[in-house]
């Protein structure tokens, strides 16, 4: 036990604190890289306008049945693992069911993330301009809930008009 205290006092061992934080760093280092993949398949779908939610969203990701269209959201992260994402395959392969980051209610809670961020900077570049207009428009979907939309227009540094558009205002989430 002594000769454990002197290895720590003298640095040539770190100690068990040290040992305990590496690991916790590391696991978190860990599970930042299973997200990133997710994270960046939501963005690109918002960017791209592709819709998320398919007819059957539960099992596993990666599975051999061609013959089941699970959403466009479980394609795309199938599509990165055949691009040769292997970090992310293994995450798909070796996490339990309830521990792989893809189901409705974390897509929804990345989703909302995003529309804060997206907010956020907003409201950073209206509050930097000298002007700005805002047109806002509501429409009525074929199961007749209202959506709201909105578009700023500002001058940006060159005084050239610069279009933001604004998230819709009549859902929160792609699922119910």
């Amino acid at each position: 036990m002594a000769e454990n205290f002197l290895s720590v006092d003298e640095r040539r061992q770190k100690s068990v604190t040290k040992l305990i934080d590496s690991e916790i760093l590391r696991k978190a280092q860990e599970n930042h890289a299973k997200l990133i993949p997710i994270i960046e398949t939501i963005i690109f779908r918002g960017r791209q306008e592709i819709a998320l939610k398919g007819s059957d969203e539960v099992g596993p990701v990666l599975h051999n049945n061609v013959n089941v269209n699970d959403g466009n959201f479980r394609a795309l992260l199938r599509f990165r693992v055949l691009s040769g994402d292997i970090i992310f395959e293994n995450h798909l392969n070796s996490s339990a069911g309830n521990a792989l980051y893809t189901s409705p209610a974390i897509q929804n809670s990345i989703i909302h993330i995003c529309g804060e961020l997206m907010q956020e900077q907003l409201v950073k570049k209206i509050n930097s301009a000298c002007s700005f207009s805002l047109l806002a428009d509501e429409t009525t979907d074929m199961l007749k809930s209202g959506h709201k939309s909105g578009h700023q227009i500002r001058p940006g540094p060159d005084l050239k008009k610069k279009p933001d558009f604004g998230r819709s205002r009549g859902q929160t989430s792609v699922y119910p």
